[in-house]
């Protein structure tokens, strides 16, 4: 979902999901997805422990996700790496890891799993 933030005084269109993924994967040829696990351990509880993430994962996902929203409005994101660190304070970083996991794909809640399909459809 194409959202904005403010970035250097003006609202700035910013674009996560596979549009950020996708330009993420061309600059680094690994998964995006196995990337965010990566970058963002997660405690005991299964929450994120954004105490230990990496700081490069978020300023190169969210350089991309500027770059996917800028290409979305059609107005290019000019900015560069070194501007989007500067802008990475603890706080703006805790609104990039709200706004990735509210655009990762997610089941929803009455469907189940191929898996657990099956499993019930063997059982018949």
């Amino acid at each position: 979902m194409l959202q904005y933030i403010d970035f250097d005084g003006k609202p700035t269109p910013i674009l996560f999901g596979n549009a950020a993924f996708y330009h993420y994967e061309k600059r680094h040829k690994e998964s995006g997805f196995a990337a965010f696990m990566k970058a963002v351990p997660q405690d005991e509880s299964g929450n994120f422990d954004v105490n230990n993430v990496q700081i490069s994962f978020f300023v190169d996902i969210t350089m991309c996700a500027l770059i996917a929203g800028g290409n979305k409005e059609r107005k290019p994101f000019m900015g560069i790496v070194d501007d989007v660190a500067a802008w990475m304070e603890y706080d703006n970083m805790i609104k990039i890891l709200e706004m990735i996991t509210d655009s990762l794909p997610r089941e929803k809640a009455n469907e189940s799993t191929t898996a657990e399909k099956e499993e019930t459809e063997g059982e018949k």
